[in-house]
């Protein structure tokens, strides 16, 4: 018997209209489905924003997505999440997917320390990923020197030899 392709289910009523603070609320939400829908919403917006965003929306964003993981249980899940994410980080536009890696490693250096063992796994893969696709990036822009030397630039700022007073543990 032949399956019927899934049509994606229509957003949750109170979703449909949530913008800003309260779509990264979503984001971090209990509720599976919250999070699903709340990430599809994020995805198709970002996949149209063609300017860049500040730098407070980008860590309130990342910190969403933190929590969008934190939540995630089962494998699975976590998986398909974290695939998301690299391939929503592949998708944007340069300047954008510049400072969504930008936030993705200041957040982790901000929320690292409060990461139990239990969820240690998922942020590590986390980490697993964004480097393959970074490098995946590298291989599309054909290791154009300019774009390489801004996200090594981004690593060592912001991520290897930051001057700000998060713990880097781990």
């Amino acid at each position: 018997m032949k399956k019927r392709p899934r049509e994606p289910k229509p957003l949750l009523p109170f979703l449909a209209s949530a913008t800003g603070p309260a779509l990264i609320k979503h984001l971090a939400s209990c509720n599976t489905t919250v999070r699903s829908q709340s990430l599809r919403l994020l995805q198709s917006w970002l996949a149209s924003e063609s300017e860049q965003l500040s730098d407070s929306d980008i860590k309130k964003l990342w910190k969403g997505l933190f929590y969008c993981l934190w939540h995630a249980d089962k494998t699975p899940n976590q998986l398909a999440l974290i695939n998301r994410l690299t391939n929503l980080f592949l998708s944007l536009q340069p300047s954008l997917s510049l400072e969504f890696f930008r936030g993705f490693l200041v957040t982790l250096r901000r929320e690292w320390p409060g990461i139990d063992r239990l969820r240690l796994d998922k942020f590590y893969l986390l980490i697993r990923r964004f480097v393959k696709a970074l490098f995946e990036l590298m291989r599309l822009k054909k290791w154009d020197v300019d774009v390489l030397g801004e996200y090594l630039g981004v690593l060592e700022n912001d991520g290897f030899l930051a001057e700000d007073k998060l713990q880097g543990m781990g």
